[in-house]
């Protein structure tokens, strides 16, 4: 211990007791003072006051590393590990850490090791996904040790082989270590250990990364048995394209290679480059599937007459016999659609569906096909279309469409299918506000529920949430039903996690404001398998995120945790998720930007625009130039606000807010309603006065529906979806048909 540190031990005592900071009884709470950044007081309180809980113990540890003072921090948290306190995992981590930063890398090993030797069943303590983070970090911090050039190579690298019988991502650091020795063959029989596994998703990727990014690896990987035609497979399987193309170059060109980088470039959405590939291997191959790729392609990349003529030479060279694959049938039916009859071409589509009922494609060429025809002015024979095809639709989505397009056309009992099909979906709301539902709904679905027939139960539930009868009762009713099985389940486990019923060292990192450390964990520990852990781990990354003013990191997270439920039933999720699915950013400033001039918008939907245009990506910039958080037009800019403005400007949030709201108010000033300004701010005011002057009714839903850009309506729909989130969430509770358009 230097002179030093007595003497700051000293002045942190002085200044504690003189100061007023603290009361006469000394009784700040540790956790304040902590969040308050306080960590001389709270050194000072631990000498003279006996803590309350072991969380505050871990607080003071930290608070004496804060300070510089590692020794005094290590004897606490060796407290902590030998009083068997459920820190002591995290504690034996921190000490390693400690330990490495003195450049005592023996005792760093061996605390590491507990670390390790504790997250299996000894550690059963813990919530797994505490388990798993922290010895994730453990391994990260041995790979790092080894990295030093110190004697501690062989004692790490010694720690990391015996982990990894228990942990394959240990695979992936040793890999990564025999590289940097020189050791090819070690590095490529390592990576390919984490990539047979099937394991650890996200190291997974790393690993192919680096072996399709170095040659001399892709030889050692196919000396080892990963063929180069299986490394590009497996490349294209996890999003590689590019390193999935560059090996390719070097395999011998035969037929499987030709396809094989074609389809790298149709991956990379390079389509015009991809159809030339297909030319080229039909040419030399004449294989006929070359001429259908080449088709598909060229249709990808906007040529459709050279589709045609691909597509027409692929129906010449197949042979008779051969069933028409599932691609081939929607392309035809796409190409077609502009040379036959509306009649003809709804005949077809609806053959094509019957005979491609197990088509994942078949339900959205169904819609195509409807919306070709509905905006083509033939409302009558593309919902005769839908009603005849509507037993068909599989997708719950879909469903969703078809039962609202046939209720706002056709039948309005439709409208009770259209909310329970794809509940918070646009469908679910739109309809909601004109269903009508039996007066006895509330007793027959409780009746059902007491029964035990869950499946009805929860439909008539639905309903009546829809309307907003019940409320929370209602909700949470819901919520049951919904959370019986995983992985809805792991979302009660997070509402147990958030109100304490049950405790986490994550979620105590998250409160005591150790946030860089926090993320750290989650992001070595992530896998991206969609697993119990990795939702708790996007969850906590989400709040991390919004709290460091990071809302597209936060809001990235947030629907990376969410992908694994079943998305028909998020609208049901704890408002403290949806939250963030839905966050209220730059709600404050939008408001009073607003409320200071004479433009009459709702706030609300303001930031509903803002999620669908940019998911809150202040630098975003779409291909057509659109900038910001607002997708503004640098064009449109300088001219709603009547004067020069740079491009870069446009990255500015409270900048880019304003001019969109200026420009909102002028569409607002140009059409009477909602749904008419949005597609305006999409598809241009002049596209929207001639839709509206073709329009032969003034109802708004059947205004969205025939919008004859699908960009433009399925915009204006995910729009008004958010709206309907925002103000369910920051407005009022749920209104059912009591909603009003701003």
């Amino acid at each position: 211990m230097s002179l030093f540190t007595p003497l700051l031990l000293f002045l942190l005592t002085l200044s504690a007791s003189r100061g007023a900071l603290l009361n006469q009884e000394g009784d700040y709470a540790v956790t304040d003072l902590f969040a308050q950044k306080r960590y001389g007081e709270i050194v000072r309180l631990a000498r003279v006051k006996v803590l309350d809980s072991e969380y505050e113990t871990l607080l003071v540890a930290k608070s004496y590393e804060k300070l510089g003072l590692i020794h005094q921090s290590n004897r606490v948290l060796r407290d902590i590990f030998f009083q068997k306190s459920r820190y002591r995992v995290y504690a034996a981590y921190l000490l390693g850490l400690n330990l490495s930063r003195q450049k005592d890398y023996s005792g760093a090993i061996r605390w590491y090791r507990n670390v390790i030797d504790m997250s299996g069943s000894g550690g059963s303590y813990l919530p797994s996904a505490d388990r798993k983070a922290i010895a994730h970090a453990a391994l990260m911090r041995l790979r790092e040790i080894a990295s030093t050039g110190s004697d501690a190579y062989e004692p790490a690298l010694k720690a990391l082989s015996k982990a990894a019988s228990r942990f394959h991502v240990a695979h992936y650091h040793l890999g990564v270590l025999s590289l940097g020795k020189g050791n090819l063959n070690g590095a490529a029989a390592a990576f390919i250990e984490i990539i047979r596994s099937g394991e650890d998703l996200a190291y997974t990727k790393r690993a192919l990364e680096i072996i399709s990014g170095d040659f001399r690896l892709v030889e050692r990987a196919q000396s080892n048995g990963l063929q180069k035609q299986e490394l590009v497979r497996l490349c294209l399987q996890h999003g590689l394209y590019r390193n999935a193309l560059i090996v390719s170059y070097s395999i011998p060109y035969d037929a499987d290679v030709a396809r094989l980088r074609a389809l790298c470039f149709y991956s990379m959405e390079d389509y015009a480059a991809a159809a030339l590939l297909y030319g080229e291997y039909y040419a030399q191959y004449k294989d006929p599937e070359g001429l259908l790729s080449a088709s598909l392609s060229y249709y990808k990349a906007g040529n459709k007459a050279q589709s045609r003529t691909f597509f027409y030479g692929y129906q010449k060279e197949r042979k008779p016999d051969s069933p028409e694959s599932p691609e081939a049938a929607v392309l035809k039916l796409r190409l077609e659609r502009e040379e036959i009859s509306p009649e003809d071409y709804l005949r077809n589509a609806g053959d094509f569906v019957k005979a491609q009922s197990s088509n994942p494609g078949s339900d959205r060429a169904l819609q195509e096909a409807f919306y070709f025809t509905l905006v083509n002015k033939r409302p009558s024979l593309a919902v005769s279309y839908l009603k005849d095809a509507y037993g068909l639709i599989k997708d719950p989505l879909f469903r969703a469409w078809g039962s609202f397009v046939l209720a706002l056309y056709l039948d309005g009992s439709y409208y009770d299918k259209a909310i329970g099909e794809f509940p918070g979906s646009y469908y679910y709301y739109m309809a909601a506000k004109n269903a009508v539902f039996e007066g006895d709904l509330v007793e027959k679905a409780d009746e059902l529920y007491s029964l035990g027939r869950f499946d009805e139960a929860l439909a008539s539930y639905i309903q009546l949430f829809s309307k907003g009868i019940g409320g929370s009762v209602v909700k949470t009713k819901i919520s049951v039903l919904l959370g019986r099985e995983p992985p809805q389940l792991y979302v009660t486990e997070i509402a147990r996690l958030e109100s304490g019923e049950e405790s986490s060292i994550l979620f105590d990192l998250y409160k005591a404001g150790l946030h860089e450390e926090l993320a750290e964990l989650l992001e070595l520990a992530l896998d991206e398998g969609n697993n119990r852990e990795d939702m708790y781990y996007y969850y906590l990354l989400s709040r991390v995120s919004y709290d460091g003013h990071r809302a597209s990191e936060g809001l990235r997270s947030a629907e990376s945790m969410v992908k694994m439920l079943d998305q028909r039933y998020l609208i049901f999720l704890p408002a403290e998720i949806l939250k963030l699915l839905y966050p209220d950013v730059y709600g404050e400033e939008i408001n009073e930007y607003i409320a200071g001039s004479s433009i009459q918008f709702d706030p609300l939907l303001v930031l509903s625009i803002i999620r669908e245009e940019s998911r809150y990506n202040e630098r975003a910039q779409s291909a057509r130039g659109a900038l910001g958080l607002m997708q503004i037009l640098p064009s449109t800019a300088r001219w709603i606000r009547k004067r020069e403005i740079q491009n870069g400007d446009l990255f500015n949030p409270s900048l880019n807010i304003q001019t969109g709201i200026l420009y909102l108010g002028y569409l607002t000033q140009r059409f009477d309603t909602q749904t008419a300004v949005l597609a305006a701010y999409n598809g241009g005011p002049g596209n929207v006065k001639k839709w509206l002057s073709s329009s032969s009714h003034g109802n708004e839903m059947k205004f969205v529906e025939e919008i004859p850009f699908a960009e433009t309506r399925n915009y204006v729909k995910k729009v008004l979806t958010s709206y309907e989130m925002y103000q369910s969430l920051y407005a009022t509770p749920h209104r059912g048909n009591n909603s009003k358009d701003s």
